[in-house]
């Protein structure tokens, strides 16, 4: 997919609900980062509705397993994985294609040229955030002495030369 510099050009899209069949997503600009949390433009951002089937055959068509040296049978299974509520996707758009405001082309899946599934990654970054979210602050005086206590651990446990 390219390296980090091409990042604003991706597109995200998140898996956000099923109803009967159908699919709801949630499409915005890539977000840009603020203290590892991911800050979404408040332009560009819209919902689009589709049916699990054709989500899944034009995830499958695209998706690109992020990983350089994996068993074929491996990437088969990465990219038939069943789409799920809460999946995320890194999408790079088809050239010339920006938002496009057609619902048979978004329906058709025609803008996705290739998917990266980063469902994993966002997932473990929720969770971060949510443990920074709930954890209180170490006061300085207990940082200081768990800083200290660590450093005697790690120097009794090496070995002596």
């Amino acid at each position: 997919m390219g390296h980090r510099d091409d990042l604003e050009q991706l597109i995200y899209m998140v898996v956000e609900e099923e109803i009967d069949g159908t699919m709801g997503l949630v499409i915005a600009k890539w977000p840009t980062g603020g203290h590892g949390a991911p800050r979404f433009s408040d332009e560009g951002e819209f919902e689009l509705a589709i049916e699990r089937e054709e989500l899944q055959r034009q995830v499958e068509d695209r998706r690109v397993p992020d990983a350089e040296e994996i068993p074929s049978e491996v990437v088969h299974d990465l990219r038939s994985r069943r789409i799920s509520v809460g999946d995320v996707f890194a999408v790079k758009p088809s050239r010339g294609v920006d938002f496009p405001d057609d619902p048979e082309v978004l329906n058709s899946g025609a803008w996705m040229e290739e998917v990266l599934d980063i469902t994993a990654e966002a997932r473990e970054a929720a969770k971060v955030k949510m443990y920074e979210a709930l954890t209180p602050p170490l006061g300085s005086d207990l940082e200081k002495h768990l800083i200290a206590e660590s450093k005697e651990t790690s120097q009794a446990e090496e070995p002596a030369r």
